[in-house]
């Protein structure tokens, strides 16, 4: 369920190994806290690597899953020991202390006694049922059928009665992770808005929401630029061309998968075709570096033609510049190769140049005629008139006071001014998706093809490391627009140029620790997957796995040969012989449960005589069981004939016992 099946067989072998041999060890208080104290070491290094390894969407499903080898020290003392229970003191320093009190001062000291089994059983139940490459269907079929086989194993019930219980159990399982799974899409949702995880088709706006905008400060990406070059402005996710009046929407356009080629030793994703990978490899280059989730959207600047340092990443990119990566690991130290004046995009289409909702369409057009941008003869001057009559005429913040009115689904009969219509006429104040989505319907009404871009500013240069911050604060909205005369898409951000001040707030000092230890984490992962430092990772984990192996080894050995030094002073010599008596073990047992160690078979036995209620003859037949055993004169046959008979008979009266039991449904 974990996708490490060699592990899981291991550990299954190393707790049922219990059954298959004789080995055990004399552990004391002391072992069952060293092993306690063991299994905390392990966790303590599983999280600090799976912290440095994974994600931070995925590092708690993950460590779940390696609980069950971590607690295998704690298991192997419950299995291989001579107890049947753990101390709860051995997991409390206190309660240990306060043991060791009790003790040195001659008291009575009483604490609670687990069996670990069990634990180790609901863990390994856990971990499996939160695994990412877990196939449910199948997790929930085989624990079906175990459920049902450890209840037929025990006689507990008959399996008529139990396929239906289990069929039942397993279609409401069915219909509550059904449940489960629509209730984590509304709680992303937010309770009924869009799902925030991204869409390359779909972008939610915050187009008539009142309240105030709250950005994540988390550093995102990291950018490093070589040579004092000076890096993109702009960094595109994805762009989009529908507008519905609160949102943005794309057709579904498919995405394919980006070739890749090699220049020495380096591979490139090749993202313009046009260009041959030799050259690519020769254009200035920037580096993002960050934390990733399984599949992202690479920031990369309109004028991207390759990237590099993925290794052997899935590449895919569509027609709207949108690069889909899904990369191998947690953290991406990718190197951009891009031009000044190149472009990815696909060409001009018709949403670009018409795609403008009714609702808004007449304001639109007004604002289009007040500036007169028909008449300006070029592009150039059609986008500085438009930045301009931003500058000097609206205002950016992220107090948001507009509201879109009810019956936006009924676009025809809307009496009140929509938000756009708001913010263009009467309000005049807002954050970037009202500059942008309003600046993309503009230009579209005086025939300028455009679409509505999201990603992010670079404005943050770190103080104390030679790169960029992108943080979620930097999370930006502006335009593509098309230039027919070069063929090509330019950026345009209609946002007044105050908006970056904005999203560069002082750090506090926790945000600021959070950043260098983000910083730390990322580095030391790409340090340590680095081929070149395999080596020295290898040699520090095995120096440290040997050390602690031998002294676990050690341990074992001495505690070992003491068992087995008092195993041989003690224990019987003689010659063992079964009786017909011992078949009836099997049967006894399924009624009065296991013998436990040290308690001898007859006075186990007598416990069926609840059952059974022939108390007198079950005693006569333990006693002759007793005598055929161990009297050192052969037995007489007539005395063997009737320890037959006694056995035959009891061995009835329990089978109808079993029976009545399972009709009437008891135990």
């Amino acid at each position: 369920m974990t996708g490490r099946p060699l592990v899981g067989l291991l550990c299954a072998l190393f707790v049922e190994g219990r059954h298959w041999v004789r080995l055990r060890w004399d552990f004391n208080d002391s072992s069952y806290e060293s092993a306690w104290q063991l299994s905390f070491i392990l966790t303590i290094l599983a999280a600090v690597v799976i912290w440095l390894d994974e994600s931070r969407y995925t590092a708690v499903l993950v460590m779940i899953g390696w609980l069950p080898p971590i607690l295998m020290p704690l298991q192997f003392v419950q299995s291989y020991g001579m107890r049947d229970s753990v101390q709860l003191t051995a997991f409390s320093l206190l309660a240990r202390r306060n043991r060791l009190r009790s003790e040195r001062l001659g008291l009575i000291h009483q604490s609670a006694a687990f069996n670990f089994g069990n634990v180790t059983f609901l863990v390994t139940l856990l971990s499996s049922a939160v695994a990412m490459t877990a196939e449910s269907q199948l997790f929930l079929a085989g624990l079906v059928i175990l459920t049902g086989w450890m209840l037929l194993a025990n006689g507990r019930c008959r399996w008529q009665s139990l396929i239906p219980v289990l069929l039942i159990a397993g279609g409401l399982s069915l219909a509550g992770q059904h449940g489960l799974q629509r209730l984590e899409k509304w709680v992303r949702r937010g309770g009924g808005g869009h799902d925030d995880r991204f869409n390359p088709n779909f972008q939610s706006t915050q187009i008539g929401q009142r309240g105030q905008i709250l950005q994540s400060p988390e550093v995102m990406w990291r950018l490093s630029t070589t040579n004092g070059q000076s890096p993109p402005r702009l960094l595109l996710t994805s762009t989009f061309s529908n507008f519905l009046g609160l949102s943005w929407q794309n057709q579904h356009f498919p995405f394919a998968e980006v070739k890749s080629s090699y220049v020495g030793a380096e591979r490139y994703y090749v993202l313009d075709e046009k260009i041959a990978t030799e050259s690519i490899a020769r254009q200035p280059v920037f580096n993002l570096r960050g934390s990733v989730e399984k599949t992202f959207a690479m920031p990369l600047p309109g004028s991207a033609v390759g990237i590099s340092g993925l290794g052997d990443a899935e590449v895919e990119r569509n027609v709207l510049a949108t690069v889909l990566i899904k990369p191998q690991a947690s953290v991406v130290d990718a190197g951009i190769r891009w031009y000044s004046n190149e472009v990815i995009e696909g060409e001009v289409r018709p949403a670009d140049l018409t795609s403008i909702t009714p609702l808004d369409r007449e304001v639109i057009r007004e604002v289009s005629a007040e500036l007169g941008l028909d008449e300006l003869p070029d592009l150039k001057a059609k986008l500085a008139r438009l930045k301009q009559w931003y500058d000097q005429q609206f205002r950016y913040t992220l107090d948001l006071t507009i509201r879109q009115p009810s019956g936006i689904s009924r676009l025809g009969e809307l009496k009140a001014p929509s938000a756009l219509r708001q913010f263009l006429t009467e309000v005049r104040a807002g954050h970037c998706e009202y500059f942008a989505t309003s600046a993309t319907l503009i230009l579209r009404a005086s025939g300028v093809p455009s679409r509505y871009a999201v990603g992010f500013g670079v404005i943050e240069k770190s103080s104390n490391q030679n790169e960029y911050l992108i943080r979620g604060t930097h999370a930006h909205a502006w335009v593509r627009v098309w230039d027919e005369v070069n063929q090509t898409w330019l950026d345009f951000d209609p946002t007044p140029s105050d908006w970056m001040r904005g999203s560069v707030t002082r750090m506090g000092w926790t945000q600021q620790m959070k950043d260098a230890i983000k910083r730390l984490r990322e580095d030391f992962f790409l340090w340590r997957t680095d081929p070149d430092n395999e080596f020295v990772v290898v040699m520090v984990v095995s120096v440290f796995g040997l050390g602690l192996g031998l002294v676990v080894v050690r341990r074992l050995w001495r505690s070992r040969c003491r068992v087995e030094a008092k195993t041989k002073f003690a224990a019987y010599g003689g010659l063992r012989e079964d009786t017909p008596l011992s078949q009836l073990e099997s049967i006894a047992r399924k009624c009065i449960g296991s013998r436990p160690a040290g308690m001898t078979y007859g006075t186990w036995l007598l416990g069926v005589q609840t059952e059974i209620g022939q108390l007198e003859e079950l005693r006569e037949a333990i006693a002759l069981h007793q005598q055929w055993r161990f009297d050192p004169g052969p037995m007489e046959e007539s005395m063997q004939h009737r320890l037959r008979e006694l056995v035959a008979k009891l061995e009835r009266e329990l089978i109808e016992a079993l029976r009545e039991r399972r009709k009437s449904g008891s135990g």
